[in-house]
């Protein structure tokens, strides 16, 4: 029973659910007996995200301190504790909370063999690192994940590309962000995710319109169409606001008249 609304929980946070997500979470924690904390985790989980997206940022982070300070279980639930704890800061702008928690993450999970929380560490270090501008370090961190994608999450090697193609192209090497781009869609392609794909395209746009490519970001969001991205993805901009700089870039008459 518990099991079942904590995925109702997860369904309703990625589809914008945020009150029912909450109510479902709440459910799953009022269920659970003692001893279930593998379960209790996840529910913490989308119980923190459903608070922080309701504006409710502080009882997330006191919710998931007191979670953490009561852990005696797997380093499983610690770890997913921490992520959570990691995203929530992340989401308020708190990227030294961020870094710290991820930092203690990492090494949590780089002593219990933990790989798949140990990328998610490694992702979550590299866009901290790229918003203060340590492009080394970011560049460091994303490629850990890539180096690393058999044993990673699938959000986590698509978003690590899409910052580490980023991060090349904010130090000037142009060519290997177009090429961390093309890993990106080859990556989607291997998967057989037409969703991710389109995602891909869309990447691919924001990325020529930043190299100043007009012609080609307009051919790469013609194909991307029109879709929601799934998943936490910290570095595609919505498509509206792509497609609005690509229209303006253009530069004529109507397209700028469109794009406003």
């Amino acid at each position: 029973r518990a099991l079942i609304a904590v995925g109702w929980s997860m369904v309703q946070y990625f589809t914008g659910q945020a009150q029912a997500s909450l109510e479902s979470a709440r459910s799953a924690l009022r269920w659970l007996g003692p001893g279930e904390g593998y379960v209790a985790s996840y529910a913490l989980t989308f119980l923190a995200l459903a608070q922080q997206a309701s504006g409710q940022e502080d009882v997330a982070l006191a919710a998931l301190k007191q979670a953490l300070r009561d852990q005696s279980g797997l380093p499983t639930n610690t770890a997913r504790l921490l992520f959570t704890q990691a995203l929530v800061y992340v989401g308020a702008g708190k990227l030294h909370q961020a870094e710290q928690t991820a930092r203690h993450l990492l090494g949590l999970t780089q002593e219990a063999d933990l790989a798949l929380s140990h990328c998610w560490a490694h992702w979550l270090l590299g866009y901290v690192h790229y918003e203060w501008n340590h492009l080394e370090a970011a560049v460091y961190h994303f490629c850990a994940v890539v180096a690393n994608q058999h044993r990673a999450h699938f959000w986590a090697v698509r978003d690590a590309l899409c910052g580490l193609a980023l991060a090349y192209h904010a130090q000037g090497l142009g060519t290997q962000a177009t090429e961390t781009a093309s890993a990106l869609l080859e990556f989607a392609q291997n998967q057989h995710n037409l969703q991710e794909l389109l995602t891909g395209y869309a990447f691919c746009g924001q990325l020529a319109l930043l190299q100043n490519e007009v012609e080609a970001a307009e051919w790469w969001l013609e194909l991307a169409g029109d879709q929601e991205v799934p998943g936490p993805m910290l570095f595609l901009e919505d498509l509206a606001i792509t497609r609005a700089w690509m229209l303006l870039a253009k530069g004529d008459e109507g397209s700028v008249a469109h794009g406003q």
